[in-house]
């Protein structure tokens, strides 16, 4: 019996070549596609506006930022420890402020005064 070009067992190989070689011909992903997705990975609501080494970051009730690419393209060239620690600082820098009421509170001038350290300090005494 003659088995069929797109048999079963046949099919399964020929999709996996054909997926590997698609794949071959697709360019490799930009830094700024790659910041972009992890923008919105962590704020699903912010819309990121991508421009040569540079993204406009709109985050909703304030004001909109921009992210340049290429000083973050820097760390990362370093290495994966330094591309880490860029990409966690511009996330940092993409939240929204705490709100004043889970901000630390303000020292009082009276009680800074208060604590402040004495300016003179007391002879030493020997130990015997």
């Amino acid at each position: 019996m003659r088995q069929h070009v797109f048999s079963r067992t046949g099919l399964a190989p020929a999709l996996v070549v054909a997926a590997l070689l698609s794949a071959c011909d697709s360019k490799p992903p930009t830094w700024e596609a790659l910041l972009a997705a992890r923008i919105t990975q962590e704020f699903p609501g912010y819309s990121v506006n991508t421009a040569a080494g540079q993204l406009l970051v709109d985050r909703p009730g304030l004001a909109s930022k921009t992210v340049d690419v290429n000083d973050i393209a820097q760390f990362c060239r370093r290495g994966p420890r330094d591309c880490e620690y860029a990409k966690d600082q511009m996330v940092i820098d993409l939240r929204a402020p705490l709100p004043a009421t889970l901000a630390p509170p303000a020292m009082p001038a009276s009680r800074a005064a208060s604590t402040a350290l004495p300016t003179t300090s007391r002879p030493r005494v020997a130990m015997d």
